[in-house]
């Protein structure tokens, strides 16, 4: 006899294959799934500076900044000087930045179409609910 998987690992199970979806389409792009968070949030927040970066992705200053650097030489962002201080360096997408940026959304979108593509509005508003309360259970645990 057969049983039925944990929720928890049906969940991983789910968040892998959405993973791997996303990251066959990004690498398409020549981009990892960290960079595509990064331009994501640039897109979102212009003009946001590296630590804030590194604060969404939670990583360090280090590597926060070869990320960017890397970002930068393949002309999907640029650094400008922030008005009130030279020194620091405010993050703006280039031309070619908002066009990939523009193609990660839709990437997420397609995504979210499959997932939501064999349930019906009510199965999805059923379903909404109990998982931000799971969500929000492991965001609790990992306070401590």
């Amino acid at each position: 006899m057969q049983t039925q998987p944990s929720l928890a690992s049906l969940i991983y199970q789910i968040a892998k294959l959405e993973e791997q979806q996303l990251s066959r389409q990004l690498k398409q792009w020549r981009i990892n799934p960290e960079q595509a968070r990064t331009l994501t949030y640039i897109h979102h927040h212009p003009g946001t500076n590296q630590r804030a970066v590194g604060d969404h992705l939670n990583r360090q200053a280090a590597s926060t900044s070869n990320l960017l650097k890397g970002l930068s030489q393949r002309q999907l962002i640029e650094r400008r000087s922030a008005p009130a201080n030279d020194r620091e360096k405010q993050l703006f997408l280039t031309v070619t930045g908002t066009a990939l940026s523009q193609k990660i959304k839709l990437s997420f979108a397609a995504l979210d179409q499959r997932v939501q593509g064999g349930l019906t509005t009510a199965q999805q508003t059923q379903l909404q609910a109990p998982l931000l309360q799971v969500m929000q259970a492991l965001l609790e645990g990992t306070a401590d």
